[in-house]
């Protein structure tokens, strides 16, 4: 069993899929339930949709500021700023979020209070698409 385990999650890792929260074996057969209750026609709808390829990605609206960083919580995955004079939130991932300090390719847990930044994100309480120091 634990050999799956981690074959389970090799395959993730390999495919850059997140696996962080573990649920309890109710929490899945209610998931499971939910899902099988979604009515057909919306079903049928939604494989259609895909089939004809009307199904697009979603526009992106990034934005760019420069701003210093007034505040860093949960080491460095979420940074706090200052966007048109309104406190906002942004996300730190490293795997999506591009971070660079003095030029050069840097973690999250890097960032400091303080520090002057352009940031590119959509908005508050989003993901950093990129943040340079």
């Amino acid at each position: 069993m634990l050999a799956a385990h981690g074959s389970f999650l090799a395959e993730a890792k390999k495919r850059r899929l997140s696996i962080d929260r573990p649920m309890t074996g109710e929490a899945v057969q209610k998931l499971v339930a939910d899902i099988y209750k979604t009515p057909k026609a919306v079903v049928e709808r939604a494989a259609m949709a895909v089939q004809s390829g009307t199904v697009t990605k979603r526009k992106t609206n990034y934005r760019t500021v420069k701003s210093s960083i007034t505040k860093i919580q949960k080491k460095g995955r979420v940074i706090s700023f200052k966007d048109k004079g309104k406190k906002v939130k942004a996300f730190i991932n490293r795997r999506a979020t591009k971070v660079k300090i003095g030029g050069k390719k840097a973690k999250g847990s890097k960032l400091k209070v303080g520090m002057s930044c352009s940031i590119t994100y959509e908005g508050n309480k989003t993901l950093a698409k990129s943040v340079t120091c």
